[in-house]
């Protein structure tokens, strides 16, 4: 006897099919415990966020820096937070989350407690504070 595989296939999903759909649905447990509210559900469907790391190690090539970089090698000659968020939002980004203090101690922010600062870059004197 001959047996043809497709319609074996097409039978045995039928079966399967069939078998779902006439088996009695039981309701949704209650839940148990803390649930999300409102808001946090909503932050989950943010699946796909951008992190940024805009320090001086972004200027010395390097991977992990030390915290012995000058200040001054951040030299952001040609930036452009247009293209970086445009690129992201391509890139199916829902946000992007920028890291302003960084382990080897650079701060994106005035900060009395570290020389390392965005405003001891000399090309980046708009950014210090007026007194």
């Amino acid at each position: 006897m001959h047996r043809n595989p497709l319609v074996a296939l097409v039978l045995f999903c039928s079966t399967l099919a069939g078998g779902c759909s006439s088996a009695p649905s039981a309701p949704a447990p209650e839940p148990f415990g803390p649930t999300p509210s409102a808001g946090q559900l909503e932050w989950h469907e943010l699946e796909f966020y951008g992190f940024l790391h805009f320090t001086t190690n972004t200027f010395t090539d390097k991977e992990w820096g030390y915290g012995d970089e000058s200040p001054e090698v951040f030299a952001p000659t040609d930036f452009s937070a247009e293209q970086i968020v445009a690129t992201a939002k391509m890139a199916g980004m829902q946000a992007l989350i920028l890291t302003c203090k960084h382990h080897d101690g650079f701060c994106l922010w005035p900060s009395r407690f570290t020389l390392m600062l965005h405003s001891r870059v000399p090309m980046l004197q708009w950014l210090r504070p007026r007194e």
